[in-house]
């Protein structure tokens, strides 16, 4: 949290030092909370109804440059979306963003920093409320990371959200290009979406569980295991076309199920949980085909159809039932 949050947090925790005591400490914060957003906002009020161009003593005086009360809105905003965040409460979120929307044509003229972490906070807000807002927080992300100094860590708090993203919609970073933290946690996470290795995943999500929870992107890498089960039947796909066999495009239930054996699966998964993986993966179009029951999966022989691009799955991360 920033001075000018902090500062009016504890201005107002201090004044109800003296109450009686009637309300909870949990109850007592939320409300402390609740009155800083209130004066913030009536702070942002004041520097949206200041025009563009200077008036009688709201011009303020910035390193031989003059910038109107508005030139702080993003810093504003910023702690709106931080105090928000606290109590898990949109309701002043939406016209704090919409003023911020209404100046991007011209969001080049505000301070840098405050753009960047604008962009961050707004993005990591739409990570978690997830399903089509993962659109946003991608676009947020990426400009956030274009605009952010290379030299400057935040950097590395962008990717740490950007990169899972990115998953989602069918890029994999080059994790040798990462900074060493990012690239211990990410690069078997890759490895096993490429390679279909559901044990590694799993043994990956356990290992760094603590820290993907306190990033707020555990149940976001969660989802991820749906590509690598795909990803192991492309696998499956392929080898049997190579080994020329008499239907490659038929995997039997128990092939797959050998398959997970062999790759040290946690759990002796059993051929109704495989045919229900199969039916969600054919229901959100991640791979082409239908499940002859107890029996097999059908697909294309053509391996482009059978496995169309995951950049074409629109969608599919949003949970249907």
């Amino acid at each position: 949290m920033s001075d000018c949050a902090v500062a009016l947090y504890t201005s107002m925790e201090n004044d109800d030092d003296d109450d009686d005591g009637d309300h909870d400490d949990t109850n007592s914060k939320r409300d402390i909370i609740v009155r800083s957003v209130n004066a913030l906002m009536l702070i942002m009020r004041e520097m949206t109804a200041d025009s563009n161009v200077p008036a009688a003593g709201s011009a303020i005086s910035m390193g031989g440059t003059t910038a109107t009360l508005n030139h702080g809105l993003f810093f504003t905003v910023n702690q709106v979306i931080k105090l928000c965040d606290m109590i898990n409460n949109e309701t002043y979120l939406n016209p704090a963003l919409d003023e911020v929307e209404k100046l991007r044509s011209v969001w080049t003229s505000f301070p840098l920093s405050d753009v960047v972490t604008h962009l961050y906070y707004k993005g990591r807000h739409s990570v978690q409320r997830g399903g089509a807002h993962l659109y946003h927080a991608k676009r947020d992300l990426m400009d956030a990371h274009r605009l952010c100094l290379s030299s400057s860590l935040n950097k590395q708090r962008i990717l740490l959200l950007l990169i899972p993203i990115q998953m989602f919609f069918g890029y994999l970073p080059n994790t040798t290009q990462l900074d060493h933290a990012l690239q211990h946690r990410f690069e078997p996470l890759v490895r096993a979406l490429k390679n279909g290795n559901i044990f590694l995943f799993r043994a990956t999500m356990d290992s760094y569980q603590d820290d993907f929870i306190n990033a707020d992107i555990y149940l976001l890498l969660s989802k991820l295991e749906l590509l690598v089960f795909r990803a192991l039947l492309q696998k499956l796909y392929l080898i049997k076309q190579r080994m020329n066999a008499a239907k490659p495009n038929q995997l039997d239930l128990t092939e797959i199920r050998m398959a997970l054996n062999i790759l040290r699966a946690d759990h002796d998964i059993d051929l109704d949980e495989i045919q229900c993986i199969v039916s969600t993966l054919i229901y959100k179009r991640l791979i082409a085909g239908y499940v002859a029951h107890n029996i097999a999966v059908v697909m294309s022989k053509d391996s482009s159809k059978a496995f169309p691009s995951i950049k074409q799955a629109k969608d599919w991360w949003i949970n249907d039932f």
